[in-house]
């Protein structure tokens, strides 16, 4: 350290000299590389491109610094040249990862967003892409000195196995709700019906990686696991459609008249359509036929309903005009 400190003020002059030539090098580089990355950024409508130039100024600021303090150092300390290579490449695998974490981060965020623009990545995924990224640096820098990795990866191996026994319906979980949240088939407002759980069915409140919130038509919160939704049928009322779609099915006897009848369903249904708050009024009731037996005339009709909570409303005034 004092042969450090020594050699430092033996060469004032050189040191200042080598300072000014690296900062008047690294400045004129590095605005020509800013404005390059902000014209492409320009070119593009996404945020991606946006975000990644953000994290690369700083990231092409601080390895600039590295490879200019690195050659420096390597030009006035001839006798340091490996310990100060080594200290250059430990670095420089560093500020990489952390390049790489900011994006990967920022990725996931964007993938996991619903349409009302909440972040539904938690906190953990990004502490497990950190210690993933960490673990990776380990192996370069364990490799780079020449270290003998086998120890480590064996026990990671085991360690990984252990886990993934013990958390086996957590993980599963986990990637269930990856799954679903990334696909957005479900979305925050959606009306859906998760069968064979048991059968429940609600107004999507919240959707995470581990679980949807549901509530019922009586206020009633239904938390669902996503390993659950991800094995069960579901039923999306409100699926690329702005309609909640309102099923009746009934019956009437044969004799009463088919075609009387039906224009009386119809009548009525779209009555209800026009004046029932709550329903969709340009929405065009359908009424189909299902079957006949016993002299009955079986049927089912569909109305439009503007939310889910307007279904049951909007299903007893069509009830009321059906039998005024």
């Amino acid at each position: 350290m004092n042969e450090f400190i020594q050699n430092l003020l033996k060469k004032p002059l050189e040191l200042v000299m080598y300072f000014s030539l690296v900062f008047l090098f690294l400045n004129i580089l590095f605005l020509l590389i800013r404005k390059g990355l902000v014209y492409l950024a320009k070119k593009s409508r996404t945020k991606l491109d946006d975000f990644i130039f953000i994290q690369l100024v700083p990231t092409f600021h601080l390895i600039f610094c590295v490879c200019a303090l690195h050659w420096l150092f390597s030009n006035l300390f001839t006798n340091y040249f490996s310990t100060i290579f080594d200290t250059f490449i430990v670095l420089l695998i560093l500020l990489i990862s952390f390049f790489i974490f900011k994006i990967l981060s920022f990725i996931f965020a964007h993938v996991l967003t619903t349409q009302k623009n909440v972040n539904r990545i938690p906190k953990y995924l990004n502490n497990v892409i950190l210690f993933i990224i960490l673990l990776v640096d380990l192996v370069l820098i364990l490799t780079y000195f020449h270290i003998s990795i086998v120890p480590l990866l064996t026990t990671f191996g085991v360690a990984s196995v252990v886990i993934g026994l013990a958390l086996q319906n957590t993980l599963s979980n986990f990637f269930a709700g990856l799954s679903i949240v990334s696909e957005k088939k479900i979305q925050i407002g959606d009306y859906v019906v998760v069968k064979s759980w048991p059968t429940v069915e609600g107004y999507v409140e919240d959707i995470n990686v581990t679980n949807i919130l549901l509530k019922d038509k009586d206020n009633n919160k239904i938390i669902v696991p996503c390993s659950k939704i991800a094995t069960s049928s579901i039923i999306n009322s409100c699926y690329d459609d702005d309609v909640m779609y309102v099923n009746y099915e009934g019956e009437f006897l044969a004799k009463a008249g088919i075609k009387k009848t039906e224009k009386k369903i119809l009548d009525s249904a779209i009555k209800t359509q026009r004046e029932c708050a709550g329903a969709v009024p340009n929405f065009i009731p359908r009424l189909y036929f299902t079957k006949i037996a016993d002299d009955k005339v079986y049927y089912r009709l569909v109305l439009g309903a503007e939310n889910y909570r307007s279904m049951d409303s909007v299903l007893t005034y069509f009830l009321r005009f059906l039998h005024k």
